[in-house]
């Protein structure tokens, strides 16, 4: 994402539109920090259905576990 910012700064500031920046720039990282949030609202709950740690899921009649 630097990258994509940098090369953006260096287009927008040729330009003088900095504000098209800014809103660029504010889109980008809204996104990501929503995106990160989805995952630790959603991701905690869905990681609890994986069951308890080291249990395995097949039956035990099968032998191994």
């Amino acid at each position: 994402m630097e990258t994509i910012g940098t090369y953006f700064a260096a287009e927008y500031r040729s330009k003088g539109e900095g504000r098209l920046l800014r809103g660029f720039m504010l889109r980008a990282y809204s996104h990501v920090a929503i995106t990160a949030m989805l995952l630790l609202v959603l991701g905690y709950p869905l990681a609890a259905l994986f069951g308890e740690p080291g249990r395995c899921c097949r039956p035990l009649a099968a032998g191994r576990c």
